[in-house]
């Protein structure tokens, strides 16, 4: 066979079966296209898979199929954040878009649009009333004298927030 590499499955380029079964047993060579055996059907993360049920996406790592879940949803696994955004990971038993990145709604971008403010868990949610304000990703009410607050910008009409009222 010579020099010919080795490719995983899934991979295009392959001009011999034994460039393609030495990455995964009896993986082939069709059309120039290394192809999966037909008991493992689905090429996922260079292995062969089975194919998953409707709202199921195969894992590498736990070796079977789990549920997808949406961001800002628990996770166990990257695979089950990524059929809705190819770069969200799950981050803390969370789906999350990586490096301070937020999820506008259908990927993952460098801020949210007008009117809409990252929460804790870096997803863009309606921005706050009229009535309110924004203080670390988060909505408080407006306070005026005897209402509760957490901070000082709270505070309306010159009061101070001082244990909480």
């Amino acid at each position: 066979m010579g020099s010919l590499s080795v490719l995983l499955p899934g991979s295009p380029g392959c001009s011999h079966s034994l460039q393609c079964s030495q990455a995964f047993p009896e993986a082939m060579c069709i059309q120039q296209k290394c192809t999966c055996p037909t008991n493992l059907p689905s090429a996922v993360d260079g292995t062969c898979a089975q194919r998953c049920a409707a709202g199921e996406v195969y894992s590498s790592i736990a070796g079977q199929c789990i549920p997808t879940v949406n961001p800002s949803e628990q996770c166990f696994y990257s695979a089950q954040c990524q059929t809705v955004e190819q770069m969200m990971t799950c981050e803390g038993s969370f789906c999350r878009c990586p490096n301070g990145l937020v999820f506008s709604g259908s990927q993952c971008s460098q801020s949210c649009p007008i009117g809409y403010i990252a929460n804790s868990k870096g997803i863009c949610t309606r921005g706050c009333q009229g009535n309110q304000i924004e203080v670390g990703g988060e909505c408080l009410n407006q306070a005026v004298a005897g209402q509760p607050c957490r901070v000082q910008a709270q505070c309306i009409g010159g009061t101070t927030c001082l244990r909480g009222r």
